[in-house]
């Protein structure tokens, strides 16, 4: 009779599931589309204050009870205002009417310190909640001052109280308990501190986060840094600590479902009351657990995520392009990495000190735990705590030696990798000179070098992280588990804990040794933070001595109708030395600069565009050697150079105009897009094509992905002279034209001359020209006034022929 109504049971759940199927295969599309919209919104719900800062404020006051019989109600409008006193305390300081956090964790205290007065049970437990409060705010108004270390001993110093208060409590009752822990913590500060002191430096990793805070606040800025820390530090408190108080509930049901399968074994409890058991577990307590760690969690991440965007872009773009400032690429322009083997490095010093402090926070409410450890058997904790501190220190020695090499052979690896792929975007992007030059043969067996180079190192560091993993496993797997069970055994026969408790006080043991060996067991991480930490260190070095570079001494008078050079002496390396007492050039002339190659033509010019707008740094090498200055009569200058750039995947018309699409109104676009059309056109862009010279609108608004690179040195240098010139209103007062004729044709030449020389009649045109080494002066052509010549250390007008 069992077994029939057994098989139609299972019969009918096999329908339902049928039918369960048949109506999502039905409806799939309908509900693949409500799933990715209800993930969108959820999304972006996480950028919001409500969800990011406030949501975690509330989760920490709901989880965390004052008392365990609080009402359920009370705990939630206790939880709601909480999230609004975080809401409130962050638009307070967007408008800067407070500085600190002090509205939100009063909110929270109050709310302990209320039920306190309500409830006369759990009196220590509520008052210990207030006071674990205010001692965080504490800790993170430290933290914002920039006060790590003094942070983390007051965070030392709350754990030393909490463990004294717990032995008190038990040894002498709630009455001298508080009055015993304080009075403590009051004699003991002048030796706890020290002692605090001693204990974060050479137990904990505190000098590696201490340097990784400061490289990040380098490229940050100490201030910003030290708000986001604030900011990012509150969330990660209200999230992991509420989840490893929710993670001992969840472990101690856990333990009672596998001790109620023992039972089954021992006959003294069916199958199927297990079964109902199982189910109970699963829908009551791994459900919820599993929902609000994944979702607090996510939160979590998705804070650190915006921290870390925040601070990433400060380094990819304060850094190197400062507001106001020249740029400063000249920094990673020769270096062994690249902008983004600087930017993993960054993102990897944050990310492991994030993950660092985050387990250490989640498995604080377990470490609480040790107290009555400690008092109920205090030499098993004594002699069990530093026999594995010894074992293990002698296992970190091990693995720290095959670190130091896994590290080395990182680093190495990185380098490499840079280069190779260096080396093969540049003869990717050169692949019709490796062609026409036939020199594919030497390009090959460079790549086969570098790769068979790259392959080799991969390999030994995977085979050493092998090895240290598998140390790993069998250190824990074969002798710390077994001792830690041996502490459990004596734990149980002393009725300190139950059955249910077992797992609970394998993790206590497992973090407070973890606590202890914080430096050892994550050597590798903090080696790799090291790693990234001195790389980090040399690229602020290196945009250190770039911010340090030269400025040429200008002076800007609008009445001045000549730009001159005074007692101007300059050198660069041990080639070149030019000294120029006295040169006056009148506006509203065409110069050619000329003189054999190294003279410093193109070095002058550099030191000119130096006084422009821009402000440019000095090139490197350049030194200045007389307190000259040049007097220029405006600062409006413009540069066309030898090389010309041109981003990639850009759209032509936001090249050309400076500007996205985005940032341009469709009538602005379409009438400055027309002009740019006349002017190619009027520059025979396309010279040769039958369908018109000059660019078409489709062309400027399609998105290109190398434009410059698909066209001729003649139509880039066009390109150049509309952008910089031809598009203003009134020409640049001051015009720099390094080599810029020598792309053109003769045609094109004699079109660009002829408009120069009527839109930028009242402007000073200086133009590096190379003549036939056979000419002794150079042609005035209808377009040069005069010459400037460069040779034999100095410079001087010439006349042209």
């Amino acid at each position: 009779m069992l077994h029939g109504q057994m098989q139609l049971r299972i019969a009918l759940a096999v329908a339902a599931l049928a039918v369960l199927a048949a109506l999502v295969a039905g409806a799939g599309d309908q509900l693949a589309q409500a799933g990715q919209t209800f993930a969108e919104y959820l999304f972006q719900s996480m950028g919001t204050d409500l969800v990011r800062f406030a949501l975690p404020a509330a989760f920490a006051r709901y989880v965390v009870p004052a008392s365990a019989d609080e009402p359920r109600i009370a705990t939630a409008a206790w939880a709601a205002a909480v999230g609004a006193a975080a809401l409130g305390n962050l638009r307070l300081r967007e408008l800067d009417r407070t500085r600190s956090y002090a509205p939100l964790f009063g909110t929270q205290a109050a709310s302990y310190l209320f039920m306190l007065k309500l409830q006369q049970v759990q009196v220590g437990r509520a008052a210990g909640l207030a006071g674990a409060v205010v001692g965080t705010a504490l800790i993170v108004l430290l933290v914002e001052a920039g006060l790590f270390m003094e942070a983390l001993q007051g965070l030392f110093c709350l754990g030393v109280a909490s463990c004294a208060w717990t032995l008190l409590l038990q040894r002498f009752g709630r009455r001298y308990a508080a009055l015993g822990a304080l009075s403590g913590l009051l004699l003991a500060g002048p030796l706890l501190l020290p002692a605090a002191a001693w204990f974060l430096r050479h137990v904990m990793p505190v000098k590696e986060l201490e340097d990784a805070f400061a490289i990040l606040a380098e490229f940050v800025g100490p201030q910003k840094m030290r708000q986001l820390t604030a900011e990012l530090l509150i969330v990660t408190l209200n999230v992991q600590l509420p989840l490893g108080f929710l993670g001992i509930a969840f472990l101690r049901r856990a333990q009672d479902r596998m001790n109620a399968l023992l039972l089954v074994g021992e006959e003294k409890l069916s199958a199927k009351s297990f079964s109902r058991r199982a189910v109970v577990y699963i829908l009551l307590t791994a459900v919820p657990y599993i929902f609000q760690r994944t979702l607090m969690e996510n939160v979590n991440t998705y804070a650190f995520g915006l921290f870390a965007r925040d601070i990433e872009r400060s380094m990819r773009l304060e850094s190197f392009f400062p507001a106001g400032k020249d740029a400063l690429l000249i920094a990673v322009s020769d270096s062994n990495f690249t902008v983004g083997g600087y930017s993993d490095a960054f993102n990897g010093v944050a990310n492991t000190a994030n993950d660092l402090v985050g387990r250490k926070l989640f498995s604080l409410p377990k470490l609480a735990l040790l107290p009555g450890m400690l008092c109920s058997k205090p030499w098993l904790v004594v002699t069990m705590l530093p026999m594995s501190v010894l074992l293990d220190e002698g296992k970190s020695w091990l693995t720290a030696l095959l670190s130091s090499r896994i590290e080395a052979l990182s680093q190495s690896i990185q380098e490499v990798s840079n280069r190779r792929q260096q080396i093969e975007q540049h003869d990717t992007k050169h692949q019709e000179l490796i062609r026409l030059n036939a020199v594919a043969g030497f390009a090959k067996a460079r790549w086969t070098e570098l790769s068979l180079s790259l392959s080799d190192l991969q390999l030994r560091e995977a085979a050493l992280k092998s090895v240290r993993s598998f140390i790993d496993w069998l250190y824990w797997q074969d002798m710390m588990q077994p001792g830690i069970e041996c502490t459990l055994g004596f734990l149980l026969e002393m009725r300190h804990i139950g059955n249910v408790d077992i797992w609970v006080y394998s993790r206590v043991v497992e973090d407070a040794i973890d606590m202890l060996l914080t430096r050892s067991r994550n050597q590798a991480e903090l080696a790799t933070m090291q790693t990234n930490i001195e790389r980090l260190q040399e690229l602020a070095k290196r945009l250190s001595d770039a911010r340090a570079r030269g400025r040429m001494r200008c002076e800007v008078e609008p009445s001045a109708a000549a730009l001159r050079f005074e007692d101007i002496e300059f050198s660069r390396g041990a080639s070149l030395h030019v000294k120029v007492p006295q040169l006056v050039l009148p506006a509203g002339r065409v110069y050619a600069v000329t003189g054999p190659n190294g003279a410093g033509k193109s070095t002058a010019f550099a030191m000119l565009a130096g006084c422009g707008r821009q402000a440019m740094s000095l090139p490197a090498g350049v030194e200045i050697k007389t307190p000259g200055k040049i007097i220029l009569p405006s600062d409006d200058m413009e540069v066309i150079t030898q090389q010309l750039y041109c981003p990639l995947f850009v759209r032509p018309i936001d090249w050309i105009l400076q500007a996205t699409g985005a940032q341009l109104p469709p009538d602005v676009s379409e009438t400055r897009g027309q002009e740019i059309v006349q002017l190619t056109a009027e520059l025979m862009f396309h010279r040769n094509s039958t369908s018109g010279q000059g660019l078409t609108l489709e062309e400027l608004r399609e998105e290109k992905e190398d434009w410059y690179g698909g066209l001729s040195g003649g139509q880039r240098v066009k390109l150049e002279f509309i952008r910089k010139v031809f598009l203003r209103e009134a020409c640049p007062r001051i015009l720099l034209l390094d080599e810029a004729f020598a792309p053109l044709d003769p045609r094109s030449k004699s079109a660009i001359q002829r408009r120069l020389k009527d839109f930028c009649a009242g402007s000073l045109i200086l133009a590096i020209y190379h003549s036939d080494a056979n000419d002794h002066c150079v042609s005035a052509g209808g377009f040069f006034d005069d010459n400037l010549h460069f040779e034999n250390g100095t410079a001087a007008l010439v006349g042209t022929c």
